[in-house]
């Protein structure tokens, strides 16, 4: 019998680190006849397992699934998402955009990152005066990120944290995901 139910859309972001448990679950899910659900896995293509690599094939061979996989950004992408973020016309960002491109290799959460730090490094600040953004240019040829991966970036943002705050962090960790600063 079907159950009831509206149709559902389910998005799982980072599959590659699902555990055996939560894969038979999803198998279970996407191959149900009772439930009327559309699911949607990202996976990092240089992060997958192989229970996941073994699931999406069967699922693939049942007509449950199907692969698409997501490339770089085009250069003219890279604008808009630039242009977006900094609420200016494409073409004032366009020589940006075509660093930020090198830089990331087009990766979308990478642009993100790097326009981020781009402001927090003031390489990038906004003019109230003249209402517009502000780059450096010498600043930015220069400028490093660690883009080899989101733990190599994460581990870059906790190297810059002051002292105290990392040491209130690293006691957390040992204490649980609740507590108070007191």
């Amino acid at each position: 019998t079907h159950i009831n139910l509206p149709p559902m859309i389910l998005f799982l972001d980072d599959l590659q680190w699902a555990d055996p448990s939560s894969l038979k679950l999803l198998r279970k899910i996407v191959t149900s006849k009772k439930l009327t659900i559309f699911v949607f896995g990202s996976i990092r293509h240089n992060e997958s397992n192989t229970e996941l690599d073994s699931l999406i094939e069967d699922l693939c061979d049942q007509n449950c699934a199907r692969k698409i996989h997501l490339g770089s950004l085009t250069n003219d992408s890279i604008n808009l998402m630039v242009s977006n973020m900094l609420d200016t016309d494409p073409k004032n960002t366009s020589k940006l955009s075509r660093i930020i491109q090198k830089k990331t290799d087009g990766n979308p959460f990478f642009i993100k990152e790097f326009v981020m730090r781009l402001v927090d490094q003031d390489v990038l600040s906004f003019s109230f005066e003249d209402q517009r953004w502000k780059l450096d240019w010498e600043k930015i040829r220069s400028f490093k990120l660690n883009l080899v991966s989101l733990f190599d970036m994460l581990i870059t943002k906790i190297e810059e944290l002051d002292p105290e705050t990392l040491n209130i962090l690293s006691t957390a960790s040992c204490i649980g995901n609740t507590f108070n600063v007191s």
